[in-house]
């Protein structure tokens, strides 16, 4: 049975990564015209640091767009301008951060060379390769984290992102050799009420990822898609369930966010 891919704030050697990629025009996600290819280098975009490549179909050919495949929302409708390139990440690739700038040919039709380098624009993104990772837990310490509510006010009609802050405990003295990879790695679940105690949203699953901009403690973050069309106008509450690999849970405080 093959390992399901990879994160990109959780991709280990020897192991597959799923490389999402959401194509944007304008504040609009569409599709361009044709994807060339996808390179992936190592600490920074220079020609000395390419590590791999991939070639992609012409955008007339039926395998297109091989070798990656187009994303699908929860309904199975292709959802525009979103890819998803597997890779499979080498065993002799160093813990590093690693780029993958995806080259693409934004308009098309009739008369346009698909080979002119000069119409290639290049957009990177990044992903982080650590060890394959084994620790020997002895049991001996609880691994602890704390949880920071970021986003507490909505407005109708938003379909945006409620963040939560992820804090290994205590600061500054935890066992970073146990915790750190853990903690992309968790699965996680968030649960709404109102305040009548209503169960609206039940353990559905969220999202590891990164916080922007600057950070006190650690840059991970639990996120979760609130559509608030889904909510009437007023007060709620929610908690997160972590979901530890040994079979424990932690449950957070429960924090409230109100939509308006």
């Amino acid at each position: 049975m093959s390992a399901p891919p990879q994160k990109r704030v959780s991709a280990r050697q020897g192991l597959p990564v799923a490389l999402d990629a959401t194509f944007y025009r304008s504040g609009n996600a569409v599709e361009p015209y044709a994807i060339r290819r996808v390179d992936i280098y190592k600490s920074s975009v220079r020609d000395e640091n390419l590590m791999a490549q991939f070639i992609f179909a012409d955008p007339e050919s039926s395998s297109y767009p091989s070798p990656a495949e187009r994303i699908v929302d929860e309904d199975g409708r292709i959802k525009p301008g979103a890819f998803r390139l597997l890779f499979d990440v080498p065993k002799t690739f160093d813990p590093d951060i690693y780029f993958d700038a995806w080259h693409f040919i934004a308009d098309g039709g009739s008369g346009v060379d698909i080979n002119d380098v000069n119409l290639l624009i290049c957009q990177a993104n990044r992903f982080w390769v650590s060890t394959d990772g084994w620790f020997l837990d002895d049991g001996l310490e609880v691994v602890r984290i704390g949880f920071e509510p970021l986003d507490l006010k909505f407005r109708k009609p938003e379909r945006r992102i409620l963040e939560v802050g992820l804090t290994p405990l205590p600061l500054y003295d935890f066992n970073n050799n146990l915790v750190t990879p853990l903690i992309p790695q968790l699965e996680a679940t968030i649960s709404i009420v109102s305040e009548n105690c209503e169960c609206l949203v039940d353990n559905e699953p969220v999202a590891i990822g990164l916080r922007m901009g600057s950070f006190r403690h650690s840059p991970f973050t639990i996120q979760y898609l609130l559509d608030t069309t889904r909510f009437m106008i007023g007060t709620y509450i929610y908690f997160i369930t972590l979901r530890y690999p040994n079979g424990q849970t932690r449950v957070s405080e429960k924090f409230r966010f109100t939509i308006s």
